[in-house]
């Protein structure tokens, strides 16, 4: 019997983080067959297991539609998307398994995962969330500081506020999410919980591109191998 090898394609591959991710997914001591391409390159006329895209916002739904024609499973991390293009990469999912994370970091997705019991505990605390990134950075605030806001208003009680000028009081319920550009910083991000009388920090620090390629690569080939529908990192660490 011939021997099954998993066909990954990257799209956008000229990118950073597209070569990033080719430099993990060539040291795993897996056989796979690996194509890559980007934006002037033609679709390979082959079918594929997975697809995983750090191209453009406006390339992907076009990605999306030819994943779905293959069955093939679909990851991809890039950010910027408005609410109505979320809600049609969603519909993708009723027919592939499809994962939208705005931040591929292990360790940003664990501290993720603790906001809702942080929240809880701090009852009564003022909630602010400050990222910075590279000067290069078209979107701000960034998609990760949106998930560490989205994870912490699932009870849609939360009004998020982009930074403040000029006479604005804070009001109680309201989150500041402040983004500073600058530099070549790969991505930083703090929520702080601000009392009375004290406040707790939970921060995170990506120290190189590698942490987002290494995640990207672990969630995809863990993607390969479920059923159709929408998941994220968080999924795919408690799984």
């Amino acid at each position: 019997m011939d021997k099954i090898i998993k066909k990954i394609l990257i799209l956008g591959s000229k990118g950073k983080m597209g070569q990033a991710i080719l430099i993990e997914l060539n040291n795993l001591n897996i056989e796979l067959e690996i194509v890559a391409i980007d934006k002037d390159d033609d679709f390979p006329d082959k079918k594929f297991d997975l697809m995983i895209d750090f191209s453009s916002k406006e390339a992907v739904l076009k990605h999306l539609e030819l994943a779905e024609t293959q069955n093939c499973a679909f990851l991809t991390g890039v950010t910027g998307f408005s609410d109505n293009e979320i809600k049609k990469i969603k519909g993708y999912s009723n027919e592939i398994p499809v994962l939208l994370d705005f931040n591929m970091s292990i360790g940003i997705n664990t501290i993720t995962s603790l906001l809702e019991q942080l929240k809880n505990k701090l009852s009564g605390y003022d909630i602010e969330i400050i990222e910075t990134h590279h000067k290069h950075k078209k979107d701000a605030p960034s998609g990760t500081a949106k998930k560490l806001f989205n994870e912490l208003n699932k009870n849609n009680r939360l009004k998020e506020v982009n930074g403040r000028n000029g006479e604005s009081l804070r009001e109680e319920m309201e989150v500041g999410i402040h983004a500073v550009r600058g530099g070549g910083v790969f991505g930083e991000h703090t929520v702080r919980f601000i009392g009375e009388t004290e406040e707790v920090s939970i921060s995170h620090r990506a120290l190189s591109r590698k942490t987002f390629a290494v995640g990207a690569v672990k969630a995809g080939l863990w993607l390969m191998k479920q059923d159709k529908g929408f998941y994220n990192m968080l999924d795919y660490l408690n799984s």
